[in-house]
């Protein structure tokens, strides 16, 4: 199998299955093209804004979707990988045509993807627009930046990021001291940072985390269970807490008694088995975020509310949640935001917190989540702010807020 239809594979699952990239990403095999695939999944992923741009200047009319990752794939190669030579580029596009059953369309993709070669990127004249495709945004998304970060806008939206995979330390198994140890003995591709370490994928990484001597999980989350554990608090609940880093974390950090849940039995699950791989002591459980739990009224120290979001933050590892995000998705956010923390205000004994959390960067779902919540509700003050921008010592955007119940 060619790597051109290894990463075809993964990227139809993304753009025709509607799947996550983690998930897309298993299709590939592990063999010496792995790399080079993923890196054109990714590239694709990260510049199709800017890919559909072009397209759009090359052809009159958009093909199926199957023969646009075609096309896709070959301009992200032309474009951006300069070691592959270009008529090697598109004699392998046609063969993928082919090979996925669309020979119909190989003098289609053969003759587009030669004018590619040729083509000369003229970036729009307006303003929003040119932003948008130089930094392979939504047009939506690059107009609301822009509007709420002026000057910022376009570092926000331009900031880039390696493909490194960000671990922490299972400090209930081992420190972060030998974990580097082991690294350097093994010849592991690294970069340490504040919480732990940026690690490209091999095998010595992969049997440490299945042991449960490391994890994955980004900084901006490890931030975020830190604010919560800031007191040590003896009883946490962590309202939508799969996969369950954030809880393992909180456990890790003061042995408290942490109840975990999450709407579906499905993904209680992934947060046991996190927790078992980890060691760490927590109460998984199905439970509606929504919906009030009576005896949980006034019965903890501490609430997590990482709240479901538009998630625009997390762009830059992920780059896959800008396909299908709209910007009426916004407002049915709010929405959700804005009852799951005042119910889960509820909860709160009098002196504890609630930290309220996203991994988006719009005003409406945190700042404006807050300031409502915080006129509702007078017996709540915020005690402590965290906003990250993508390159503020975090890969990723994110906001957090700890509000104290007085």
């Amino acid at each position: 199998m060619s790597y051109t239809k290894k990463a075809y594979d993964a990227l139809y699952e993304v753009f025709v299955q509607g799947k996550y990239l983690h998930e897309a990403l298993k299709v590939i095999p592990n063999d010496e093209d792995k790399a080079l695939c993923v890196r054109i999944v990714y590239g694709v992923l990260e510049k199709n804004v800017e890919l559909e741009y072009v397209l759009s200047k090359l052809v009159q009319k958009k093909p199926q979707k199957t023969v646009q990752i075609v096309l896709k794939i070959g301009l992200y190669c032309l474009r951006f990988l300069n070691s592959i030579p270009p008529y090697a580029i598109c004699d392998n596009s046609v063969k993928l045509v082919k090979e996925i059953g669309k020979a119909g369309a190989s003098s289609f993709v053969n003759a587009t993807l030669r004018r590619a070669v040729k083509y000369d990127l003229k970036l729009p004249e307006n303003k929003e627009e040119r932003l948008a495709v130089k930094t392979s945004t939504p047009l939506w998304i690059t107009k609301k930046i822009l509007k709420q970060y002026k000057d910022l806008a376009e570092p926000i939206l331009s900031y880039k990021c390696d493909t490194r995979g960000h671990v922490r330390v299972n400090l209930l198994k081992t420190s972060k001291e030998e974990i580097e140890k082991e690294f350097i003995l093994k010849g592991v591709d690294f970069i340490e940072s504040e919480n732990g370490f940026y690690v490209s994928d091999d095998s010595t990484v992969r049997e440490l985390f299945i042991k449960g001597f490391i994890t994955y999980q980004s900084e901006s989350s490890i931030e975020i269970g830190k604010l919560v554990a800031k007191d040590k608090p003896r009883r946490v609940l962590d309202v939508c807490a799969a996969p369950g880093g954030k809880s393992v974390l909180i456990y890790e950090l003061t042995k408290a008694e942490v109840i975990s849940r999450d709407t579906h039995s499905h993904r209680v699950e992934l947060i046991k088995s996190y927790a078992d791989r980890m060691g760490a002591k927590i109460c998984a459980e199905v439970g509606d975020g929504l919906v009030e739990k009576e005896e949980y009224v006034e019965a903890f120290d501490a609430v997590l509310v990482d709240a479901p979001c538009s998630g625009i933050g997390t762009r830059y590892s992920k780059p896959d949640v800008l396909l299908n995000r709209r910007e009426s998705d916004i407002p049915e956010f709010t929405l959700i935001q804005e009852k799951l923390l005042n119910t889960s205000a509820k909860y709160v004994k009098r002196g504890g917190v609630i930290v309220y959390s996203t991994c988006t960067l719009f005003y409406e779902e945190n700042e404006r989540v807050v300031e409502r919540f915080l006129k509702e509700n007078e017996e709540f003050s915020a005690e402590q702010t965290m906003k990250r921008l993508p390159g503020e010592n975090s890969r990723d955007g994110f906001f957090a807020v700890r509000l104290v119940r007085k």
